[in-house]
């Protein structure tokens, strides 16, 4: 193999993980916006049910609003929300403590926080 050949191997390695890396970043990028807007959403659904609440209790002490749909609203988005920080670990090449929720390097065997063992 010539000189020539070695350098357009490396510079198509090189090439290679650039756009891998590229790719790894848009990402977690999409994954950062999908967080965002989910938390976004979380917050307005946590302010409707203590809207609805208030208004309740403003108006008669007795009668309170049936919660299930915001609950359910609310759970559901609270899942979506954990599924995404998940995924975006899985991006870092990272895991999350069960009991304290760091992230931790996918080869530590303890949490960084609380030592808790994986």
């Amino acid at each position: 193999m010539s000189m020539f050949d070695d350098v357009v191997n490396k510079t198509k390695e090189i090439a290679s993980a650039a756009g891998k890396k590229t790719e790894e970043v848009l990402k977690l990028a999409k994954l950062r916006l999908a967080l965002s807007e989910t938390t976004s959403k979380l917050e307005k659904a946590y302010a409707a049910m203590g809207r609805s609440v208030y208004t309740a209790k403003k108006e008669n002490a007795e009668a309170m609003p049936d919660l299930t749909h915001q609950l359910e609203s609310i759970d559901a988005l609270l899942v979506k929300q954990e599924e995404i920080v998940d995924k975006m670990a899985q991006l870092r090449n990272c895991k999350k403590c069960a009991a304290c929720g760091e992230e931790n390097p996918e080869t530590a065997l303890y949490c960084q926080k609380c030592g808790e063992k994986f």
